[in-house]
């Protein structure tokens, strides 16, 4: 797993509570499949990397 997404709380378990992605989450409300905090969800999962979830999320927020 990313050593960046798992700092961020993106988890292989899901997010860790308490961290800046549970404080997204609570911002967000219901996540949309799909979308930049989905990808990022999933990438720190099943381990993909940062820089790759990144640019995939940033591509679905802005429809590119």
């Amino acid at each position: 797993m990313s050593l960046f997404l798992s700092l961020l709380g993106f988890g292989a378990a899901g997010i860790t509570g308490g961290s800046i992605a549970a404080f997204i989450q609570s911002l967000i409300g219901n996540v949309i499949a799909g979308g930049p905090f989905a990808i990022l969800q999933r990438a720190g999962m099943v381990g993909g990397g940062a820089i790759v979830a990144i640019i995939a999320a940033v591509r679905a927020a802005f429809g590119i």
